[in-house]
């Protein structure tokens, strides 16, 4: 016994050293997004091995953290991160056995001899009765009992009257709720124009993605994202903001191709664009990004974030006067400290490097 609890002992100190994952106790769950992808191992990276959709079921065999180690009804087994799904309540206890009512032992059918017995049992003449040939007179109710019978009778009543206030004060409770619920309603904060085609759903989504993208919890905003894009893929403001998450994720080609499809359903909006710029200067496509910075500030001229990209382009490829133009441009919308500070230190240096090309050449 002792050697026992030793090998149990070292088993489980392995287990915390190798940070195996335990078997939890056995839980069922359900997929409750549009979709989840089910990974090969538990962590974002990891290859995708399928697809499942909303109200596919499995069971849980391992837990790391948030990730859930499952096996779907079709014996499907992967990983599926947790915000994604959400586990099946604990199973109901088992009901107790039924009892046999009143009713249901008057409608069985006596067995051989009960009838006797039960005859036997009956109160029959008492032996004077037999003797005067009377049967016994029924005894009388005593005044305790009449006044029994006459609170029995007033707490019916009153047990009716208590439910129907109850009744009464419940619907009161619902009605003032649905009012308050149209109340909130009204007050409700106005989304963005661009959503207002979308589902409820979606634009559940839409705003929880944005509330995790500013929380700089990119894989879960992308995956909302992805949630919502399903149940609007026509909604240029969604797909931008797929490919936002993508580019901090560093999946540049992906967040390029996004971008691209938001194009192409709001040709003209100048944030789009400038987000395509970006991805082109990251994949040192130079031209396509100058392209693109212009296109933004032709479609938005009041947005100074293409004025400040573009700068950057012609500061790295040399062209520093085109570059301090742009510079200029930028602090003319009164960008933030940081952001001003930045620009002026950039204007500094492109005018540094002109004095020295004009040295150089003689001017």
């Amino acid at each position: 016994e002792a050697q026992m609890l030793k090998n149990i002992a070292r088993a489980l100190l392995m287990t915390a050293l190798l940070g195996v994952t335990l078997p939890v106790s056995a839980r069922t769950g359900v997929v409750k997004g549009s979709y989840v992808n089910l990974r090969s191992e538990g962590r974002f990276n990891s290859p995708i091995i399928g697809r499942k959709m909303r109200g596919d079921t499995y069971r849980v065999a391992f837990e790391d953290g948030k990730w859930l180690k499952v096996v779907f009804e079709d014996k499907t087994e992967g990983w599926l991160y947790q915000t994604s799904t959400e586990l099946a309540p604990d199973a109901p206890p088992e009901p107790p056995p039924l009892v046999a009512t009143a009713s249901a032992e008057s409608d069985k059918k006596a067995e051989p001899g009960a009838a006797a017995a039960k005859a036997s049992e009956k109160p029959g003449k008492t032996e004077k009765a037999a003797k005067d040939g009377k049967t016994a007179a029924k005894p009388e109710k005593t005044t305790a009992d009449k006044k029994a019978d006459d609170k029995k009778s007033t707490d019916g009543k009153t047990d009716k009257k208590t439910e129907d206030k109850k009744a009464a004060a419940e619907k009161a409770a619902a009605k003032k709720a649905e009012e308050a619920a149209q109340k909130d309603a009204k007050l409700a904060k106005p989304i963005p124009a661009s959503v207002v085609e979308v589902s409820g759903s979606a634009e559940e989504l839409y705003n929880e993605a944005i509330r995790l993208y500013e929380k700089k919890q990119y894989v879960q905003a992308l995956d909302k994202n992805m949630q919502a894009i399903k149940k609007a893929p026509q909604n240029a403001e969604i797909l931008n903001n797929v490919g936002n998450c993508q580019f901090k994720l560093g999946k540049i080609d992906e967040a390029l191709e996004s971008w691209k499809e938001a194009l192409k359903i709001s040709p003209r909006s100048g944030k789009i664009s400038n987000n395509l710029g970006i991805a082109y200067y990251q994949l040192d496509k130079n031209k396509d990004a100058v392209e693109f910075y212009k296109k933004a500030i032709l479609f938005e001229p009041d947005f100074p974030d293409p004025y400040y990209n573009l700068a950057s382009v012609y500061g790295f490829t040399g062209k520093f006067e085109d570059a301090i133009l742009n510079y200029r441009k930028f602090l003319e919308f009164s960008p933030d400290n940081t952001m001003k500070k930045l620009a002026e230190e950039r204007i500094a240096y492109c005018e540094r490097q002109l004095s020295k090309t004009a040295k150089k050449t003689g001017q």
